[in-house]
């Protein structure tokens, strides 16, 4: 069975499990575009409820293919109870954080993604560049079941908040800290975490925030950087392992640059989903030129590389 097969009986049968109080439910199909990924949903509306539930087709169809033992009705049932679970949520995001910015204010925060993937997207979206990685602004509606929940701001929305895109972004940089704050593990001290497979052992850094999603964009939180070289007491590299965290190897204990791009390298290519992919580029921060540049750039001014 295609996709298209399996989202057409998904569409036309899942009102069937629906209680009759949802019977005035909207049901659309829509194509979702999100940072680093693009999928086909189907959405549900209710007059006067502040949630909207979208269920990822795709994810649902790859689940499908993969246990060939699960029956249509049944997944059609799985979504409708997802449909009646959301719709029932006390915690609906209230609509005033899209009307007014001195709420919504208090609710931004930056994610994190690379610029060249997204390249369509970002036309819509206000945001800052740096070195291929691309900051955008979201608003954080806190964590559930398991669910990070936020919403990207637009350039529609930016525009009705009646703010600059230089301000919106200074914003959410200020309050990222606030209501993410960040969170640096020593993974030389954490067996459980200690999984990267190099030849002698770096000390190494993993960078997220308290959530642990979205993670990586911590390291350009105001100061951040200036602040991991001082505890460091060393310029360091940075691999951008995912969208959730950054890895910080100190350079007086880094292995080779080729080594740190090819572990970064394997480990996209293994390890890292399509849709949490950062970055295939290594960075290098100097404490004292207090520079942040890709490797590639690093090795120019060095003219050498890492023994």
């Amino acid at each position: 069975m295609n996709f298209d097969v399996f989202t057409e009986i998904i569409f036309d049968n899942v009102r069937d499990y629906l209680p009759e109080e949802y019977a005035d439910v909207e049901i659309t199909l829509e194509e979702i575009t999100k940072l680093n990924e693009t999928y086909q949903a189907l959405t549900v509306k209710k007059e006067g409820c502040g949630f909207v539930p979208r269920v990822n087709l795709d994810s649902l169809y790859e689940q499908f293919c993969i246990d060939t033992l699960v029956l249509l009705r049944d997944v059609a049932r799985e979504v409708a109870g997802s449909i009646i679970r959301d719709l029932s949520r006390k915690d609906a995001i209230p609509m005033e954080c899209f009307l007014d910015y001195e709420r919504a204010k208090e609710l931004l925060f930056i994610r994190v993604s690379p610029e060249e993937t997204n390249r369509e997207l970002l036309k819509t979206l206000p945001n800052r560049v740096v070195n291929g990685l691309a900051l955008t602004c979201h608003l954080y509606f806190g964590t559930s079941e398991g669910s990070f929940r936020s919403s990207m701001v637009t350039e529609a929305l930016r525009e009705q908040f009646g703010i600059t895109g230089e301000q919106l972004l200074q914003d959410s940089l200020a309050n990222s800290r606030k209501i993410l704050p960040p969170v640096l593990k020593n993974l030389r001290e954490d067996p459980e975490l200690k999984k990267i497979p190099v030849d002698r052992e770096p000390a190494l850094y993993m960078l997220t925030n308290r959530t642990g999603i979205n993670g990586a964009a911590v390291l350009f939180y105001p100061g951040m950087m200036e602040e991991m070289a001082q505890r460091l007491e060393d310029s360091y590299f940075i691999l951008p392992s995912s969208i959730h965290e950054m890895m910080i190897i100190p350079e007086g204990e880094a292995p080779s640059a080729e080594k740190m791009e090819g572990l970064l390298w394997e480990a996209n290519q293994k390890c890292v989903a399509p849709a949490e992919k950062l970055s295939d580029d290594v960075f290098h921060y100097d404490m004292k030129s207090r520079r942040f540049e890709t490797i590639r750039d690093w090795k120019k001014q060095k003219g050498e590389y890492l023994n």
